[in-house]
């Protein structure tokens, strides 16, 4: 005979609480369970108990609170030991009942008389008839009852895999959350720090104001500062220099604008310190600290000589 899992678990915890030398209400404030559920476990009083998915949370809880070992491994116990109590209940109910009808069959035929055979022959009939489907549909229903159980059991796992994922996802996403709040401040004491040594003087020389010079016509030159350098912009049709100075990158806009109908020509002492994009890619002009003197477009450069030519 299977012991009653929930008289045991109530001795457990009736007797955990009582060594603790903890009260019935201090145990249900602590673990959040009404007073009348932990009497009813500690008492094993069944029929006032609720059902297994609840009373699986509740003494999960009530355990937890008493500080007893190895809570989990007690209560995956408990749910497989009250399965098994429960189909050897009915099964033990099944069999006693078909005890008892049978015995009072049999007690009653001695009330008979041998002219009264034939009624008794369907009275036995009936009754049998009527135990076999009786057994039948006991059996339907314990099975019934065993696949609720296993439902149950799989979707209370199913619950509780979710619960660790996203318990998972909620602290990865902490920890990412907590490096790219470390990676900003970084930057931030970086760029601080960045500011704080350049001189004032630099900054005021190379402003967006003071380094934008527009020049006429349709032609247009972008240039994208990339390092501290010297250059000069001459426009060829206006025939004077657009601008000429040093420059350094900063967290202004440093794409300047130059136009002018027939081109330019660019000259650098670091030809590696810009880009030059003319609309149709951008093109290096040469390494770091190489001084040269740039025509765009390649016609532009007999224009330009003509005009130097004349001049001298």
């Amino acid at each position: 005979m299977i012991k009653d899992p929930v008289k045991e678990i109530g001795t457990l915890v009736k007797s955990a609480r009582e060594k603790q030398n903890i009260s019935v209400d201090d145990l249900s404030r602590q673990s959040r369970v009404a007073t009348r559920h932990i009497e009813n476990i500690e008492g094993a009083v069944r029929e006032e108990l609720p059902e297994e998915t609840y009373l699986i949370g509740f003494l999960t809880k009530i355990l937890k609170s008493l500080k007893v070992d190895d809570v989990e491994a007690k209560i995956e116990q408990f749910k497989k030991q009250e399965s098994d109590f429960i189909l050897q209940t009915m099964v033990n109910e099944s069999v006693e009942l078909e005890e008892s009808d049978l015995a009072n069959a049999q007690s009653g035929k001695q009330y008979f008389k041998v002219y009264h055979l034939y009624i008794l022959f369907i009275v036995i009939f009936l009754v049998i008839t009527w135990s076999l489907l009786k057994k039948q549909g006991q059996e339907t229903k314990e099975k019934k009852v065993i696949k609720e159980k296993l439902v149950q059991v799989k979707k209370a796992k199913e619950a509780l895999k979710k619960k660790a994922l996203l318990e998972k996802k909620e602290l990865e996403a902490k920890q990412e959350v907590s490096e790219q709040e470390a990676k900003e401040n970084k930057k931030e004491d970086k760029q601080a720090k960045l500011k704080e040594e350049k001189p004032k003087k630099t900054l005021e020389k190379v402003s967006y104001k003071n380094i934008l010079a527009k020049g006429s016509g349709d032609t247009s030159l972008f240039l994208r500062i990339k390092a501290a350098a010297w250059f000069q912009i001459i426009g060829i049709d206006a025939k004077k220099i657009l601008y000429e100075g040093d420059v350094l990158p900063t967290r202004e806009p440093n794409q300047f604008k130059f136009r002018d109908d027939t081109g330019f020509v660019l000259a650098s002492g670091n030809a590696a310190a810009f880009e030059v994009n003319t609309g149709e890619g951008p093109y290096l002009l040469g390494e770091s600290g190489e001084l040269i003197k740039w025509y765009y477009p390649r016609s532009a450069k007999k224009v330009y000589l003509k005009q130097t030519k004349k001049k001298d």
